[in-house]
This record gives C-alpha cells, sequence and structure tokens, in this order.
C-alpha cells in the first residue's frame, strides 16, 4: 500500500499525462506447482518527451496454503504495437518478494522484468497481458516466471 500512496503522490506532478492502472489475475508457473493469484499496477507518466513511466505493482499468488507476494517499482518504456492503436513496452526493477505459510514467513529483496502489451477496447478500458521474470535476493532461490493478464484503465489524456 505504500507504494502506491508514492505513486499517488507523484501523480500529482503527471496529471496532465495519461496513466493507468492494471488489475487482473495472473499465474506463476515455474517453479513447478503453479500458483495463480492477482495482479494490481498504477502507472505514472515520467516525462512528456520519452515514452517512459514508474509502475508501482503488487502480486499475489496461493497454493496449498503458502502465499508469495512479490511488490515493487519498476521503469517502463512504451512503443506503439500498431498504427491502429495499441502498446507494447518493456520493464525492469525491483522490490520485496514475500513468502508466508505454514507457520513462517521470508521477506527478501528482489529483482525483477517484464514485457507486455495492452490493447484499447474502448476510450476508457483496455486489455493487457504480460510476461514477469522474477527473482529474490536470498541464497537458494529460484527464476520465477509468471504470465498476468486482465484490464487497463487510461486515466488523463496521451
Amino acid at each position: 500500500l505504500g507504494l502506491f500512496a508514492v505513486c499517488l503522490l507523484l501523480a500529482g506532478s503527471a496529471d496532465a499525462l495519461q496513466w493507468g492502472v492494471k488489475t487482473g489475475g495472473g499465474v506463476v508457473f515455474k517453479p513447478s506447482p503453479s500458483r495463480w493469484g492477482g495482479h494490481a499496477s498504477l502507472e505514472i507518466p515520467l516525462s512528456e518527451d520519452y515514452p517512459t513511466s514508474l509502475s508501482a505493482f503488487f502480486e499475489i499468488y496461493r497454493k496449498s496454503s503458502i502465499n508469495q507476494m512479490p511488490a515493487g517499482l519498476s521503469i517502463h518504456y512504451k512503443a506503439p504495437l500498431t498504427r491502429w492503436g495499441g502498446t507494447i513496452y518493456f520493464a525492469g526493477g525491483g522490490g520485496v518478494l514475500r513468502v508466508s505459510g505454514l507457520g513462517n514467513s521470508l521477506t527478501n529483496g528482489m529483482l525483477t522484468v517484464a514485457g507486455g502489451g495492452i490493447i484499447p477496447v474502448t476510450e476508457s478500458v483496455g486489455v493487457f497481458g504480460q510476461f514477469r521474470w522474477f527473482k529474490a535476493f536470498s541464497s537458494g532461490s529460484v527464476n520465477e516466471y509468471g504470465l498476468q493478464f486482465g484490464l487497463h484503465f487510461p486515466l488523463g489524456r496521451e
């Protein structure tokens, strides 16, 4: 929640540009077994001159009473998908990965890279899909791979 509060404060300086909210579901499919969950993120544009934005994200995945919660900040570079609309983006950043369940919990720093696309359905809603890789800064951590998908709500002007 703190990450979203920081981004909302930054939004005041970027309210003339288009920012957005993504919400949806996802799956972390490696390492096995797969875990299903949800995704939420807030995108704040960084510049009128460059197609970049700061994104605060939170995800939660659950399987067999174990919760996995990656949260962090990433910088997005966006480019037009086609001349008819849509956007592709690439992102990199970091944050924290919290794993809890079975009577214990661990919180570690993490590194993340993502890529995806947004296709507008109407002026006020679109659909998104993205692939995310993340890895915790701890001994014995493994590469995690996931897919997220859902709705994108653009706010402001382009």
